[in-house]
C-alpha cells in the first residue's frame, strides 16, 4: 500500500513539471515573437512616421522695422546702411570715408575739412577775378573720395582791346592721387557756352597741373569776358590727409600782373 501512494504521488508531481515549463515557453513565444529563437513570426511593424517639423521661423523683420546696427534708425526710417552705426539720416557730417554717412544719396559731400563743399553739386562762386589783389585767388580743396570733382565759377570782365590770359595751378597734390583741371567757359557775354577750353593730366600720382588759357585780343576777334569754371576731378585715388592748392589768375596787357 505504501509503495502504490508513494508511486501515484511521484507520477503527479513529473506531469507538473511538464505542463509548468511549456507554460513558460508558450509565454515566451507568446511575449518575444520577434526574438531569434522564436518561431520566426518577426515583428515587422516598422513606425514609418517620418513627419519632421520643418516649420522654420524665416521672420528676419525684412518689413525694416527694427534697427539692425543699433544707431537709433531703422530702414523704414532712412537708414540705407543698417548694418553700419555710422551711417544714418542722423549723421551730422559726410566724413571723407567713401561712405554716404548721413543717407542723403550723395557720397562725402559735406566733408567737414573741406569748405567748399558740396561743390560736387552747386559750383563754389568766387565772383569777379578783378576782385582779387593782381587778379589772383588761391584756395585749397579735398578731392573725397576719388569720384569727387571740386568746382569753382569765377567772372572775368575783358575790356575793350584786352589781352588776357587764365592760369590755373594745381600743387600739393595728395601723394595717392592723380588729379587733373578743367576750365570750362560757362557762358559768354551773348549768353553762349563754350565747354571746356583748356585742360591738364600730365602729371602723374602726386604731381602738380598746370594750364593756360589764351583769350586773345578782345575787341578786335573775339570777345572772351563771362563765366568760367576750373574743375578739379580724380583720375586716381584721392586723399583726405592734406588739402591740394589751387591759384587761379588772371594776366594779360592790361591786368595787374
Amino acid at each position: 500500500m505504501f509503495w502504490s501512494v508513494m508511486l501515484v504521488l511521484g507520477c503527479h508531481s513529473k506531469g507538473g513539471d511538464a505542463d509548468s515549463g511549456a507554460a513558460r515557453i508558450n509565454l515566451i513565444d507568446a511575449t518575444d515573437s520577434g526574438s531569434a529563437t522564436d518561431d520566426g513570426d518577426a515583428d515587422t511593424d516598422i513606425d514609418a512616421d517620418t513627419d519632421v517639423d520643418t516649420d522654420t521661423d524665416t521672420d528676419s523683420d525684412a518689413d525694416g522695422d527694427e534697427d539692425g546696427d543699433g544707431d537709433g534708425w531703422t530702414p523704414n526710417e532712412g537708414d540705407c546702411d543698417d548694418g553700419n552705426a555710422e551711417v544714418n539720416p542722423g549723421a551730422t557730417s559726410d566724413d571723407c570715408d567713401g561712405l554716404d554717412n548721413d543717407c542723403d544719396g550723395t557720397t562725402d559731400e559735406d566733408f567737414a575739412g573741406d569748405s567748399n563743399e558740396p561743390n560736387d553739386i552747386e559750383a563754389t562762386d568766387l565772383g569777379s577775378l578783378a576782385d582779387y589783389d593782381e587778379e589772383t585767388v588761391v584756395l585749397n580743396g579735398y578731392i573725397s573720395p576719388a569720384h569727387d570733382v571740386d568746382v569753382f565759377r569765377l567772372y572775368v570782365d575783358d575790356g575793350w582791346f584786352d589781352w588776357f590770359t587764365v592760369e590755373v595751378l594745381l600743387t600739393t597734390v595728395p601723394r595717392n592721387a592723380d588729379l587733373a583741371i578743367e576750365l570750362v567757359w560757362v557762358e559768354d557775354s551773348d549768353g553762349a557756352s563754350h565747354g571746356t577750353v583748356a585742360e591738364a593730366d600730365e602729371g602723374g600720382i602726386g604731381e602738380d597741373e598746370f594750364l593756360s588759357y589764351d583769350s586773345g585780343i578782345s575787341g578786335i576777334w573775339s570777345d572772351t569776358a563771362g563765366i568760367y569754371e576750373v574743375v578739379v576731378y580724380s583720375k586716381e585715388g584721392h586723399g583726405c590727409e592734406a588739402p591740394y592748392e589751387l591759384t587761379i589768375a588772371e594776366t594779360g596787357l592790361l591786368v595787374g600782373r
